[in-house]
Parts: C-alpha cells; sequence; structure tokens
C-alpha cells in the first residue's frame, strides 16, 4: 500500500507454521479474494533460501541533475558498479553465463528529500534518458498520488544487483483424479469462529487430498508443519502441483 500498489489485485500466499491459519481472516480484512497455500508451508522459507539466486549489491551517492548529463555518463556509473558485483559471483564459482545485472536510480524532485527507485533497462541515448525521466514521473505518481513533470529531476544514488543465477529443482505436476480422494474427513471437531458460539467442523488430512479435490469452509486442513483453517463461506481447491487455492468471498 505505501508503494501505491492495491493489495485487492494480488493474491496472498501464507506460509509457516502460522500463516495459513490466520490466512482467511487477513485476506478479508484487505480485501484479498484469493490465496494460494504451497505445499509444506511450514519448510516454504527453507526451501526458498536453497533455491534462491546470489545477489551482490553495490551503490553509490553522487547527485547528478538529469538536465546537463548524459546517457553516457549515467551508464559509465552503473558499468563500473556492474563490474565490481560481478567480480565478486565470478569468485564465487558462479559461470558468467548465468551472470546478469539489474540498475536502478534512486531520483527526486530537486529539492526534495526522499528518492524513488526507478528500473533502469537500457542507457544507449537520449531517448533512453527520456524514457528514463517518464518511468520517474510515472513511479513517483503511483507512490505518491501526483507528478510535477515542470520540475527539475536528479538522480541522487545508483543501484546496482548482480545476480548469479542456480539451477532450480523441476516442480512435479500431478494429474487430477489421482491418488486418493476421501469422500469424508477423518474426524469432526468443534472450533469457534467467534467469540461465543462453536459448530462442528470437518478436520481434513493435506495429505490424503488429490488435485482436483475441492472443501467448503468452515474447515480445517491439517499437516505435519501447519494447519489451514477454512473460514465461513471460503472455499478451497487442490491444483496439479498440489497447492490448496483458497477463495474468500468479497
Amino acid at each position: 500500500v505505501e508503494r501505491g500498489y492495491d493489495p485487492r489485485e494480488f493474491t496472498l500466499v501464507p506460509f509457516g507454521g502460522m500463516g495459513p491459519t490466520i490466512a482467511g481472516l487477513i485476506a478479508a480484512e484487505l480485501g484479498i479474494s484469493r490465496i494460494l497455500i504451497p505445499r509444506d508451508p511450514g519448510t516454504f522459507s527453507a526451501h526458498g533460501m536453497l533455491v534462491t539466486d546470489v545477489h551482490q549489491q553495490r551503490s553509490l551517492t553522487r547527485i547528478t541533475p538529469v538536465d546537463g548529463t548524459t546517457a553516457a555518463d549515467l551508464h559509465a556509473i552503473f558499468a563500473a558498479l556492474e563490474a565490481d558485483a560481478l567480480q565478486d559471483l565470478v569468485q564465487e564459482q558462479i559461470p558468467r553465463e548465468h551472470l546478469q545485472t539489474v540498475r536502478h536510480a534512486g531520483m527526486r524532485y530537486r529539492g526534495q528529500s526522499y528518492e524513488v527507485a526507478v528500473l533502469v533497462p537500457s542507457l544507449q541515448g537520449p531517448h533512453d534518458l527520456d524514457d528514463l525521466v517518464k518511468r520517474f514521473h510515472d513511479a513517483h505518481q503511483r507512490r505518491y498520488g501526483h507528478m510535477a513533470q515542470a520540475e527539475a529531476v536528479e538522480v541522487v544514488n545508483f543501484q546496482v544487483t548482480a545476480i548469479g543465477r542456480i539451477p532450480k529443482p523441476a516442480i512435479k505436476r500431478f494429474n487430477p483424479g489421482t491418488g486418493p480422494r476421501p469422500q469424508t474427513p477423518f474426524e469432526i471437531r468443534q472450533a469457534y469462529f467467534n467469540a461465543t458460539d462453536a459448530c462442528d467442523v470437518p478436520v481434513w488430512r493435506r495429505g490424503d487430498l488429490a488435485p482436483g479435490a475441492r472443501i467448503e469452509g468452515p474447515a480445517v486442513i491439517e499437516e505435519q508443519t501447519s494447519t489451514i483453517v477454512l473460514y465461513p463461506g471460503q472455499h478451497a481447491g487442490v491444483d496439479d502441483y498440489l497447492n490448496i487455492e483458497v477463495q474468500v468471498q468479497s
């Protein structure tokens, strides 16, 4: 929200032991209509650490008015930062063909005391410099709700992220309808969805749910690393990768 994005346009991905338990409440409060719960959510962070790419970052603060500079001048600053960051990845034995860089410029209107990070895809000529300024205006509008196209623009800092891509495991896909699909839950348990009234709630084992399975809330889905709660009015389905997709009523 602080960056100008509407959470209602996104899917909520909860993980950890508690995330899938309270996600239905948070999504409803934020107006999010779709929740996607990955397999083994309790180990989702650990899985991410094992498959994430290696990053090296470099930055340089140098106040540079856009008027009076050239795309080549800015490119030279970024190139020097990139060379330094990439060298660190090479020393980590990452093949050069697996390396890439991403550039961002911290930009502001002259006289402001804060910057907005703007992606810099290319700096080959004057048209790229004009595009960079336009990107800044758009980013400022999105984040703060206004822009000032007549004001002078300056780059305050130069930021480079060098990325070393590592191999990713293939995610297994399951055919819909394969595997067990229990017709009844393994247990009925009382649960409270308000402060005073308990109701009987079906409890399912996640390992028993095959692709294509659908569950109506209120319900509880248990697994070794987490517990998923479907609140009244919500319903869930299992996709081909054994993720659980929950639809939340608006």
